[in-house]
């Protein structure tokens, strides 16, 4: 169960992108509904969709936070479904790519930051069957066990120092949304 959460987590910071970063503005509610909105139109368009298929990072680059949003976005201009991603972020109040981008990284951040802090003692218990789980596979070597354990633990040990230095006015900003951002983001556990 951690292992399945571990890689969701890092599935959704990888393609949403957690960068904590300086801010000139606080998040407004439009703006946040508006990410609400894309992520769950985007969803819908995810089946017919390969634009963000391609991702060529490897955890080694994730050592220092995840890229910005707008890397991703860098990286998929020249893809056919570009055009149609853009008009989604357009119809969903954005003026344009960069705009989103900001707004991403900052309400994703946030809404990692608070699931972290909301299910700190939940993580732990399930790290801590994870471990029994996976000591009882007679079909791992013991290093096998001991490299899965390790990817586990590092891996929420790294998204917490990736949202450590998230403001307070975006957390605030955030959570009256949390429920329905952990929806828009993983729609297959709602």
């Amino acid at each position: 169960m951690l292992y399945k959460k571990t890689i969701w987590v890092l599935v959704v910071t990888a393609f949403m992108l957690i960068v904590p970063m300086a801010h000139s503005a606080d998040l407004t509610n439009r703006q946040i509904e508006g990410y609400i909105a894309t992520l769950e139109e985007l969803n819908v368009m995810e089946d017919e969709s390969t634009m963000f298929d391609d991702d060529d990072y490897t955890f080694h680059e994730f050592k220092d936070g995840l890229p910005k949003m707008s890397v991703l976005i860098e990286r998929s201009k020249g893809h056919p479904d570009y055009a149609k991603f853009v008009a989604v972020i357009k119809r969903h109040g954005f003026s344009n790519e960069n705009e989103w981008a900001e707004v991403a990284d900052r309400v994703n951040a946030a809404t990692m930051y608070l699931m972290m802090d909301e299910n700190d003692d939940e993580v732990m218990r399930e790290l801590e069957n994870a471990r029994r789980e996976i000591e009882n596979i007679p079909s791992l070597s013991d290093a096998q066990k001991e490299q899965m354990l390790a990817i586990a633990t590092g891996s929420i040990q790294l998204i917490k120092f990736w949202v450590g230095d998230v403001p307070e006015a975006d957390l605030k900003a955030v959570k009256p949304y949390l429920q329905k951002l952990m929806a828009a983001m993983d729609p297959d556990e709602s």
